[in-house]
């Protein structure tokens, strides 16, 4: 043992230092009980290299993965737009030949849809915009009760058609799938669907006149391509022709009748409320 104050060197049951005479017991008492009792480490002040390593490693790759989610999204949004305006293209020069070609398979389907929806929501962005040029400013239309509803009931109507035939189809014992109905249906519809788009996009220019007459054009299209999918149907599946189209053409117009009996007078009455509860805007 040494003596805390000069260092010198004394014996371990020393109470008094024999060179300064400092008290040592108490001090080296004290010094031992210290060096006895181990310091305390919070384990929430620790380090871990390793888990901060792991936290890292696991943000990078929720970062990789969300980024290679989007790559992939961009690229089929990119595939889809190809093979859809290569679709377009072909619809446009050969209508009833491209209606032909058409299956139940995912791309036809899927073009299928696109054009039927486009068909539906530039009816009734036309619609709107036309509102919007004879009211001169003076009417504030919603744009959900304007356009958006009407889209929405152009959808079930479209639906609706795809299924009267598919129902006429059945009743004749034609074999088709309701898809296929779906793809043959909206392939001849890619005309008037162009012919919309040019409606809008030239009554957006300020031609009215010119924006109505394309577009009773676009419907009046529309219409004799409803005739023309019987055709179409008859012209794959009925190999012997024993189907007389003009009764298939005759019972389609009933069915759509009886849809409008039905619910023509909630979806009129539904837009009419719209247009009716338009603010006034001075």
């Amino acid at each position: 043992m040494n003596c805390p104050k000069c260092q010198a060197t004394l014996d371990h049951d020393a109470l008094f230092c024999t060179h300064c005479g400092a008290k040592v017991q108490e001090e080296s008492t004290t010094e031992h009980v210290s060096e006895q009792q181990p310091v305390a480490h919070t384990p929430t002040s620790e380090f871990n290299p390793q888990e901060s390593a792991e936290t890292s490693s696991q943000v990078q790759a929720e970062q990789q993965n969300q980024a290679a989610n989007e790559n992939a999204f961009l690229e089929k949004s990119k595939e889809v737009s190809q093979k859809y305006w290569q679709f377009t293209l072909s619809a446009l020069k050969q209508p009833f030949q491209t209606s032909l070609r058409m299956t139940d398979q995912r791309d036809d389907t899927i073009n299928s849809i696109i054009t039927l929806v486009l068909f539906g929501f530039l009816f009734a962005l036309q619609s709107y915009i036309m509102i919007l040029n004879y009211t001169y400013g003076f009417l504030r239309p919603s744009f959900w009760d304007i356009a958006m509803k009407p889209f929405f009931y152009s959808l079930i109507l479209l639906a609706f058609m795809v299924l009267i035939t598919f129902g006429i189809t059945a009743l004749f014992k034609i074999k088709v799938s309701y898809i296929q109905t779906l793809t043959h249906f909206a392939a001849l519809q890619v005309l008037p669907t162009v012919i919309a788009l040019v409606s809008v996009l030239i009554v957006l220019l300020g031609g009215v006149e010119l924006s109505n007459m394309l577009i009773f054009i676009s419907l009046l299209i529309f219409l004799i391509h409803i005739v023309s999918q019987f055709f179409v149907l008859r012209e794959i599946y009925d190999h012997k022709k024993n189907i007389d189209v003009t009764y298939m053409v005759l019972l389609f117009y009933v069915g759509l009748y009886i849809f409008f009996l039905v619910f023509g007078e909630l979806i009129f009455a539904d837009f009419l409320s719209g247009l009716f509860d338009m603010p006034f805007h001075f």
